[in-house]
């Protein structure tokens, strides 16, 4: 999985960085630690091959902010100015 930070939409200049996020395969924090726009392999998660609309070869990824700089702003914070997160199977 490669992240991206995340860049403040009208303070441009204002970033949640990607490494303030870590992703699981559980449904909790404390997972692997994303570095931004590099490809990261995140412990313990498997895509097995099969039919997708059969219920097969899919992962649940959950994703947790575990902290960030408390001198940013309040503002909407997205990938739309440096690009989106992306999931890759090798």
């Amino acid at each position: 999985m490669a992240a991206i930070d995340l860049q403040g939409e009208t303070t441009s200049t204002d970033f949640i960085y990607a490494n303030n996020f870590s992703v699981n395969v559980n449904d909790a924090c404390e997972g692997t630690v994303m570095v931004n726009n590099t490809a990261t392999a995140v412990s313990g998660a498997t895509i097995t091959a099969g039919n997708n609309s059969a219920g097969q070869g899919q992962e649940e990824l959950y994703s947790c902010l575990e902290g960030m700089l408390q001198t940013i702003s309040a503002q909407t914070y997205s990938t739309a100015g440096l690009g989106s997160w992306t999931i890759s199977v090798s």
